[in-house]
């Protein structure tokens, strides 16, 4: 497939090139969700000039570049594409078009905190589907606005819209998106201590991605379930989950999943009194997530503060304190000023008992 993608380039018969790519996507999406693949194969046909007969199909392959940048470490450079794609269909009038670009870039920018950014586009996509009765896509808009309510750490909000999208995914018979509803449910389930419903509804999404060989929801689901575990107590279930999702996001190369893994590792190894081991981890799970101020990447500073007050070493708990503190509250975001209050509290009580 490779060289058939770069035999149409050289033939300079671009609308050959558009038509691989498109066949293609469901297999970068679906069977692997290799995201450096992608990128790979859609930088190379988008950098070859296209005639304006193949305006639209070129604007089709700079959406799908966007997408899959978002789950490598070069994601900021999707937000340009996003806007070049929204003002091209925007000028064509074209509301499908500016629908599914709408959705993908509120979907993109929640991983830079932008929540409330994030709605305005979901929201707007959600008003055009509906008026198009496109059930398919406003499946995506409703996701989007019910986990920009979720990673605020607001899961009562977050819950109904994840329902409506169970309703509709199993009207349509689409199981992969009813899971992907499903495994939303059980992480807002797992943040109202839910902990036993939420397993339960963590084990059948991941049956069904597991079916349908879709990796990356797999490896979020062994993720979400890894916190459930840990929240039990089971600390060596939880560091041996971290093995398996670690391995599979090593063979799709998502930043999230790699990153997490060690996440879950550092916390694990913590739980079991093993804290240089936690602190090793947990070091390299910033590192990585460090690509952006997204959600993971805000759960590993959160553990990060728990690990360093663990291993008495006050001063950077104080520095990791002060990060978490130094949060934007304009997107009502509380998932870290919450925990920076309370271990600041934690902070000031040792500074009290260490008094004469």
């Amino acid at each position: 497939m490779r060289a058939a993608v770069d035999y149409a380039i050289e033939l300079e018969k671009m609308f050959l090139a558009y038509r691989l790519a498109q066949a293609l996507m469901p297999f970068w999406v679906f069977r692997g969700m290799n995201a450096n693949e992608a990128v790979q194969q859609l930088e190379k046909i988008a950098s070859v000039p296209a005639p304006e007969s193949l305006s639209e199909e070129r604007y089709k392959i700079l959406l799908h570049l966007a997408r899959f940048y978002h789950y490598t470490p070069h994601a900021p450079k999707a937000i340009p594409i996003f806007e070049e794609c929204l003002a091209y269909w925007r000028q064509k009038e074209d509301q499908k078009n500016i629908g599914l670009v709408l959705n993908d870039f509120g979907f993109h920018i929640m991983r830079d905190g932008k929540y409330e950014e994030s709605n305005v586009y979901s929201l707007e996509a959600k008003s055009i589907f509906e008026k198009l009765s496109h059930k398919e896509r406003l499946v995506a808009s409703i996701n989007n606005i019910g986990m920009s309510y979720m990673w605020r750490g607001r899961p009562l909000e977050a819950i109904p819209y994840f329902r409506k999208n169970l309703d509709l995914t199993q009207e349509l018979g689409d199981n992969r998106r009813n899971a992907q509803a499903l495994i939303n449910t059980a992480y807002c389930n797992r943040m109202m201590d839910e902990l036993e419903l939420a397993e339960e509804q963590l084990q059948e999404s991941l049956i069904t991605f597991q079916k349908g060989s879709s990796r990356i929801f797999e490896e979020t689901a062994l993720l979400f379930i890894s916190y459930v575990y840990h929240e039990y107590g089971e600390y060596e279930k939880c560091r041996d989950l971290s093995f398996e999702i670690e391995q599979l996001a090593k063979e799709t190369r998502t930043v999230f999943a790699l990153g997490s893994s060690l996440e879950r590792r550092a916390m694990a190894e913590y739980g079991l009194g093993n804290l240089e081991e936690a602190k090793s981890n947990i070091e390299k799970s910033r590192e990585i997530l460090n690509i952006s101020l997204d959600s993971f990447y805000d759960i590993a500073t959160v553990s990060h503060a728990l690990i360093t007050w663990g291993m008495e070493d006050y001063s950077l708990f104080r520095s990791i304190c002060n990060d978490l503190l130094s949060r934007d509250l304009n997107e009502g975001n509380y998932t870290c000023i919450i925990p920076g209050l309370e271990y600041s509290a934690l902070e000031l009580s040792l500074i009290h008992i260490s008094e004469p």
